[in-house]
């Protein structure tokens, strides 16, 4: 019994300490629960994955929860929250008393700082319980509530940083999309997967405002259905657009028929916000739908509500080219009430009439913020726009029925009510400033005292008063200097970058409204394929393909500015292979040397011939090489692309001897008298045959008389009687092959 008690008690430390080991907490055991860091963030151990040991909170002695990243790289938005005992039940945001807390926003300025994320507790809260389908059990369960800080190196992080422009990709099936299989850059799962998506699928813009990406060598599907796919923005699922526009959550993905094999596809995104399909060339795009689909709203255990209603994109002024007039609008700070929140339009009567809800378009910042925390925005409208409406961007959703759970974004709508922007002169209405006689370069300001909240759709709407916007960024109602935005501007200039690893190409970019005080930064995709300095100098690194983003930003900008550009680092040649590495030819004789250049996607697979003693053997610039005479030389077969990679072949030439010799005679020729004479010809085969010499002898001196004892090739000798008789004249090589030939001479008298 006293041995069943000792391991019983030696169990329970063990399994005490087990537990108190998986909260990996301080020295504080009093901890109960488990609480986890979870986001996109990159410097958590997972996306979004709430089991995560390693991005566990310590219990501090203060009894707060803290989580601890060192040597954090610069983003311009992480996202995260907390949970309880790795699950998504019990969340934790920056605000307590929230059911599903909504995420935190943030940006790191700088590489290489500290986060440091803190769970203070205080207090329950009442939680509904649900099935696996997400209805409603009928059981509430009280839950920890609390709130959650995030410190970068030190002090409060700063809000994230929103981009400029939108990027626009497409993402599809992979026989469409370059092999990348649906993949955006928030569904990626490896830096691998993030490059191909990057490089491969992002569309390009063009001067109009629309933007476009081709797909070559698009193969049939099999059965002949048409490849789908979506255009995405900001490498994330939503917004997309098809054919006819946005496409709603769930909705139908948009086709383009391929029936031809090495078809060449080209999708457009127009400055309106709609896809347009040529297969070959062929405009393929289908009629448009005449109703259009809005999107479905839905919560995910996130908390995240999918109907954001800023999908029109950054609204940048009319696209018909009509005159516009630029207003400005203070957005009050508590209109904020949504992580996806932000400064929005819509109008009517007016060039780029907007819809509804779903197409108001976004409106750009500045860096002006006013005393109550409001930041200011503008936009430009057309000169026939008459009335604007300004919101905060989100869908208020529909009054829930008595005894029904609300819409997630119920009471979160804000906006001002109607604004006339024509109609009034000076002194017709109190509502603007005295002697108003134009709106341009004006600023609208909610007034919170002028407020009423929709029983139909829940949203609160603001008057508003306009004042005149100075160019020291202060407001009142006395005409004066206007506030002028000043966007910095940067285009590449140089067009279609490409290197060899080690080598150098220069980005040249052309820049407007920038000062001494602006910041370049220059980054690279992939440091592995391509890095860039400064100055923006490329050097390549291995062969692939990088983006380089140039950011530009003044002082006191809201938002930088991001360009990019692909940069190709082009394939040495590694290798090259001879079909011949020694090759032993007769003088006057030829052969072609062929060189095989690996690897086979080298950028430049051009080669030079030369030779060492052109005496012996010459080369043409095609690699044909010919024997000159006996002797050794080599051919050296060396890459064009600077890659100082080779090869050579030995080349022996031999002498040519002689085959065949053969005389213009016959075998017996007679001269009739004494002063005869007869002429004979002698000829060596081949005709490349080196020593081209025959010696010409008789066989009795006396009885005829030779004109030369040697003749070359194909050349004559005269042979002359001198007294009656016979002899042989014959003809040898004089090359040692011993061919010859011969005739008898016969002389009459």
């Amino acid at each position: 019994m006293k041995t069943k008690r000792i391991v019983s008690i030696i169990l329970s430390v063990l399994m005490a300490c087990s537990v108190f080991a998986g909260l990996s907490v301080a020295a504080d055991d009093t901890a109960t629960h488990t609480y986890t860091v979870v986001g996109d963030a990159k410097f958590l151990g997972a996306n979004w994955t709430p089991n995560t040991p390693a991005d566990d909170m310590a219990l501090q002695e203060g009894g707060t929860y803290k989580k601890t990243y060192t040597g954090v790289a610069k983003t311009d938005c992480a996202t995260i929250k907390v949970v309880e005992d790795h699950d998504w039940f019990t969340s934790f945001g920056a605000v307590a008393g929230v059911v599903n807390p909504e995420n935190i926003e943030f940006s790191v300025p700088e590489d290489n700082s500290t986060v440091d994320v803190i769970l203070t507790l205080s207090g329950t809260r009442e939680k509904e319980v649900t099935d696996a389908d997400g209805k409603p059990t009928g059981e509430v369960k009280t839950i920890n509530d609390g709130t959650v800080k995030v410190l970068v190196n030190g002090a409060d992080a700063p809000a994230k940083v929103v981009p400029l422009e939108n990027a626009y990709y497409v993402a599809g099936e992979p026989g469409l999309c370059n092999g990348v299989e649906w993949k955006v850059l928030a569904n990626a799962e490896t830096e691998e997967e993030k490059t191909a998506v990057e490089t491969k699928n992002k569309m390009t813009k063009n001067e109009d405002g629309s933007y476009e990406i081709t797909f070559k060598n698009v193969q049939p599907k099999e059965g002949g259905a048409a490849y789908e796919f979506k255009v995405t923005t900001n490498g994330a699922w939503e917004p997309a657009y098809g054919y006819d526009g946005l496409i709603g959550q769930g909705g139908a993905n948009a086709q383009v028929p391929v029936t031809e094999a090495n078809s060449t596809v080209k999708i457009v995104l127009t400055a309106d916000l709609k896809v347009k399909a040529y297969v070959n060339d062929v405009d393929v795009t289908p009629a448009p739908v005449p109703t259009e689909s809005k999107p479905e709203e839905t919560t995910d255990n996130k908390g995240n509500t999918s109907a954001v209603t800023s999908q029109g994109g950054i609204y940048t002024g009319p696209s018909t080219g009509e005159k516009s007039k630029r207003y400005f609008f203070a957005m009050r700070k508590d209109w904020y009430t949504f992580n996806n929140a932000t400064a929005c339009a819509y109008w009517w009567d007016g060039t780029d009439k907007c819809v509804d809800w779903q197409h108001s378009y976004q409106l750009r910042s500045t860096p002006l913020t006013l005393e109550d925390g409001s930041n200011v925005y503008y936009i430009d409208l057309g000169e026939t726009v008459a009335n604007v409406i300004f919101n905060n961007g989100i869908d208020g959703g529909a009054k829930a029925a008595e005894g029904e759970k609300p819409s997630p974004n119920w009471g979160k709508n804000f906006q001002t009510s109607d604004i006339n922007l024509e109609g009034y002169m000076a002194n017709d209405s109190d509502t603007y400033p005295e002697g108003l006689k134009t709106f341009a370069n004006m600023i609208y300001v909610v007034d919170p005292s002028k407020v009423s909240v929709s029983e139909l759709s829940g949203a609160t709407t603001y008057g508003g008063e306009w004042y005149y916007l100075h160019a020291d960024g202060k407001y009142d109602t006395t005409a004066g200097s206007t506030y002028e935005v000043k966007d910095v501007t940067a285009v590449i200039t140089t067009k279609n970058v490409s290197v060899y690893p080690g080598k150098t190409a220069k980005i040249n970019v052309k820049y407007t409204n920038t000062t001494a005080q602006t910041t370049k930064v220059w980054s690279s995709s992939n440091t592995s394929v391509a890095t860039v300095d400064k100055n923006g100098v490329v050097k390549g690194v291995k062969a692939g393909r990088a983006v380089i983003s140039l950011t530009v930003q003044n002082p006191g900008d809201a938002q930088a500015l991001v360009v990019t550009s692909t940069v190709t680092v082009k394939q040495y040649v590694t290798s090259i292979k001879l079909n011949a590495r020694l090759k032993t030819i007769y003088n006057g004789k030829s052969f072609t040397l062929k060189a095989t250049v690996n690897p086979k996607n080298a950028a430049n697979k051009g080669v030079t011939y030369k030779s060492s003693n052109t005496r012996y053997a010459t080369v043409t610039s095609k690699g044909v090489v010919k024997g000159i005479k006996p002797g050794t030389a080599y051919i050296t077969v060396k890459a064009k692309d600077g890659s100082n990679k080779y090869a050579k072949c030995k080349v022996v030439v031999k002498q040519q001897k002689a085959t065949k010799l053969k005389i213009s005679a016959k075998k017996k020729i007679t001269l009739k008298k004494k002063g005869a004479s007869v002429k004979i010809k002698a000829t060596l085969y081949p005709s490349n045959t080196y020593n081209k010499l025959i010696k010409v002898t008789s066989s009795k001196k006396r009885i005829v008389k030779l004109s030369a004892s040697k003749i070359k090739s194909g050349k004559t000798v005269k042979v002359k009687a001198l007294k009656k008789g016979s002899t042989v004249v014959k003809f040898t090589a004089a090359d040692g092959s011993r061919k010859s030939a011969q005739t008898k001479v016969t002389v009459k008298k």
